[in-house]
């Protein structure tokens, strides 16, 4: 719940000699405000670098990540970035750019001290356990040890599945008197399964009393769904991500209790750092993003800086060489 603070994940290199060159961002989906904002903070980090960004949406489809690849590689990209994507769906696309000698960066997979997969230079994440674990240690917390949780995810995304298997497993560890159901779904049709979804488990299981989507992009579509069985007094929900416009619900105290929260932006910056190294010939680092945690407690009021006086953007740059 503490505030953020920047740390140099490398030492300092210069980042000068990579201007001009172009480097992909290849995302799950930007229909996820997350991914997209991690986009966002991709390209701004790129132009102050003088690099070119190319985003690449997947779509939320396999073909269209290997695609992007492909296309990459085609079109002679400097260096590639993957965003929660598991690398042994790209295994071709990932020789190909071997061959080519173009680096490739993984992210959001895990924790930053985990081995690269083949054809990855390094990667930069978040603590996926931790991130995750603190959203299951709130609701038990607030509970008292007796929750009746849903967890409601997309189980094609590497980081949900690691994330929902954490939060799992601090239930069993902490609350051995939690009911624990796990819902899933397709991020292709979130707009219309989540709704569904969240109405029948809660007619089928009427004692649910959290509500744990495992993106903030859900949120809309999971408050649809308790609305259309009038069930908004008997549900509380907490999540990892909020969106930007959610936060206000935890400032009033309903419907979302809490949240975990990254600055998306700064990830966006992480991810041209690694990529800024491997081209410059530095040895890979793995770095890792901070996160936190939201309650009525310790929430900014609308307007502030959620993660504190951090500079993180003055940070890169000093590590950069660039004024």
């Amino acid at each position: 719940m503490q505030e953020a603070s920047f740390e140099a994940p490398g030492p300092a290199f210069d980042m000068g000699q990579n201007a001009g060159k172009t480097i992909w961002y290849i995302t799950p989906t930007l229909a996820v405000p997350a991914l997209a904002a991690i986009a966002d903070g991709f390209e701004e980090a790129a132009e102050v670098a003088g690099m070119k960004a190319v985003i690449w949406d997947g779509k939320g489809d396999v073909s269209e990540w290997n695609k992007g690849m492909r296309q990459a590689i085609g079109q002679g990209a400097a260096a590639i970035s993957l965003q929660a994507i598991d690398p042994q769906l790209l295994a071709e696309p990932l020789e190909m750019a071997a061959e080519a000698g173009i680096p490739v960066i993984d992210s959001g997979l895990g924790l930053p001290s985990d081995p690269t997969a083949p054809g990855i230079y390094g990667h930069v994440t978040q603590d996926d356990l931790a991130f995750f674990g603190v959203v299951a240690d709130y609701i038990i917390w607030q509970s008292g040890g007796q929750a009746n949780v849903i967890l409601i995810t997309d189980p094609t995304f590497p980081t949900l599945v690691r994330g929902v298997n954490a939060q799992k497993e601090e239930f069993d560890r902490l609350c051995p008197d939690c009911k624990v159901t796990v819902g899933e779904f397709s991020i292709g049709e979130l707009a219309t399964a989540v709704p569904q979804l969240v109405s029948n488990i809660l007619q089928r299981e009427p004692e649910t009393d959290w509500l744990l989507p495992e993106f903030g992009a859900q949120l809309p579509f999971v408050l649809e769904g308790i609305r259309a069985i009038d069930a908004e007094g008997s549900v509380r929900i907490a999540v990892p991500d909020a969106l930007e416009g959610d936060y206000e619900f935890i400032r009033v105290g309903t419907p979302l209790e809490a949240s975990g929260g990254i600055p998306f932006d700064w990830w966006g910056w992480g991810h041209v750092d690694l990529v800024g190294r491997a081209l410059a010939g530095e040895p890979p680092t793995n770095a890792e993003i901070p996160f936190r945690f939201f309650t009525p407690e310790n929430l900014p009021a609308a307007g502030e800086n959620r993660y504190g006086p951090a500079d993180f953007r003055a940070g890169y740059k000093e590590l950069w060489g660039i004024e």
